[in-house]
């Protein structure tokens, strides 16, 4: 079994995350046992950081409306059964109406995103003790999602990738990346590669090419307990 590096969260969970985490979101429906057997294989081979346990650290996700912050969490750990979260995440810089999503995302479907508000909620989240630590994904800092020389990348940055996959062995491929490290010239050519700003899948609306930036994570006002 490979052994996953931790990293310190500044969001006041004084518990470490391991740096690799595998997700549990498909964009289209997959069978529940194939989830399952995602998981446990996931664990098996290594990984101790679920992207939905005092040896496993879950994270969980939602989508930015200040008033359903609350409510989605409490949601979550009930059908996780769990009394909380040891990760809570903005999902992406972009707030959606209520409701079944649908992919491609259409524009009828935006909403105005309150990020002071949801963020807010958070801090509220984590005050009650239901989200250990909490913060942002999909938001912009600079990554690529390249395999190995990818993940590795995103590890020396201090970000913490959350990869997917159902494949046993592919999954056990992506904690392949600690005992090595990238050369200079490595790091020289990808950092003159050009960056996207926001998520990498087709989204439709929410491509690279739509007309919604991200936010830069260093622009929020992170309260430290």
């Amino acid at each position: 079994m490979a052994s996953t590096a931790e990293v310190a969260l500044r969001s006041g969970s004084a518990r470490p995350m391991p740096a690799v985490g595998v997700g549990t979101a498909s964009p289209t429906r997959v069978p529940d046992e194939v989830t399952r057997d995602a998981v446990l294989a996931a664990i098996e081979v290594g990984f101790r950081h679920l992207d939905t346990a005092c040896e496993v650290f879950v994270t969980s996700k939602l989508w930015c409306h200040p008033d359903l912050v609350l409510p989605s969490l409490r949601e979550t750990l009930q059908y996780l059964q769990m009394e909380y979260v040891d990760l809570y995440l903005i999902h992406w810089p972009v707030a959606l109406k209520p409701g079944p999503v649908t992919f491609p995302n259409k524009r009828e479907d935006a909403v105005p995103f309150d990020l002071e508000g949801v963020w807010r909620a958070m801090e509220e989240c984590q005050r009650l003790g239901l989200a250990k630590a909490i913060g942002v994904s999909n938001f912009a800092y600079t990554l690529l999602l390249l395999f190995w020389v990818a993940l590795r990348w995103i590890y020396e940055q201090g970000v913490t990738p959350i990869v997917k996959s159902n494949n046993k062995e592919r999954l056990q491929q992506n904690l392949q990346i600690f005992d090595w490290e990238l050369t200079d010239e490595d790091r020289l050519k990808i950092s003159q590669i050009p960056q996207r700003k926001i998520v990498n899948v087709d989204m439709g609306l929410f491509s690279q090419e739509g007309e919604f930036t991200s936010v830069n994570p260093a622009d929020l006002d992170i309260v430290e307990e």
